[in-house]
């Protein structure tokens, strides 16, 4: 077996729904009680730092409200980007299904969800930065429905501080890359090096997204890992160049949730 990494760019746009309404229910269990005039400018703090394209000097999941608009706002594009890189991935690999996984940055589980019950996997762990984070991420999975899902495990984990508690067969990491600086970026993708022989990246479909998954795929293939998709060679990427870049779009339907909030 041949370790195997998988990079993707998505940007999701609106289209027909693919299974997202229980996501949607679990969102909305999770967030009783939070006003939409909160859960509204939350969702403009995040829009705002997601589209300046800068490190943030903060987390960006910092308090409750925080989490809550991102919970509203991003989880279902993330749950859509990562499904379908997954589904890529897959079909890649034809035969293949981790049986364990670790998420890094995992927020308020989106990754997880996206992957849980595609793949049949024992064991779930989520590793994550924020208290408020986790506790909101735990009771949308506890609405899930799914037993996979209700049974993860969630550990507060630090980049700089924490070691990865457990090796698995997949390392997740979406949409992390981007708020973290060069140094810490390369970072984390030696986590993932070390924890897992097959690793999942998604980024925004952005060029500076491009720039962030390029680097990570140069390191990757340095460290003897194997591209599955969705890049059909291991050669430098001939996109690389001012005014281009490679990325994807993952299609979703809106809730009224989300349209409301943003």
């Amino acid at each position: 077996f041949r370790h195997r990494p998988f990079m993707r760019l998505a940007r999701s746009v609106t289209g027909p729904a693919q299974g997202n309404l229980a996501l949607t229910a679990a969102v909305q269990a999770g967030l009783r009680g939070a006003g939409l005039a909160s859960l509204s400018a939350g969702v403009q703090r995040l829009m705002d730092a997601y589209r300046s394209g800068d490190v943030p000097d903060a987390p960006v999941l910092a308090s409750g409200r925080d989490v809550a608009a991102y919970a509203a706002y991003r989880m279902s594009a993330t749950v859509a980007a990562t499904s379908a890189a997954f589904g890529e991935m897959a079909h890649a690999l034809p035969g293949w299904a981790p049986g364990s996984v670790l998420d890094f940055g995992a927020g308020t589980g989106g990754a997880t969800w996206a992957i849980a019950d595609s793949v049949g996997a024992r064991s779930l762990t989520l590793l994550e930065q924020s208290a408020e984070a986790i506790r909101l991420g735990q009771a949308i999975l506890a609405a899930s429905g799914s037993p996979a899902l209700q049974a993860a495990s969630w550990r507060t984990w630090r980049l700089d501080r924490s070691p990865v508690p457990e090796r698995a067969d997949l390392a997740v990491a979406a949409y992390v890359l981007g708020e973290l600086t060069d140094q810490q970026q390369d970072r984390l993708v030696g986590l993932t090096i070390e924890s897992a022989p097959a690793v999942l990246l998604v980024e925004p479909g952005t060029p500076a997204g491009h720039r962030r998954i390029l680097a990570a795929r140069s390191r990757l293939l340095a460290a003897g890992y194997a591209i599955a998709a969705p890049c059909p060679h291991e050669l430098d990427c001939p996109l690389a160049v001012p005014g281009d870049w490679c990325h994807f779009a993952a299609r979703l339907q809106r809730s009224s949730l989300h349209r409301q909030a943003k």
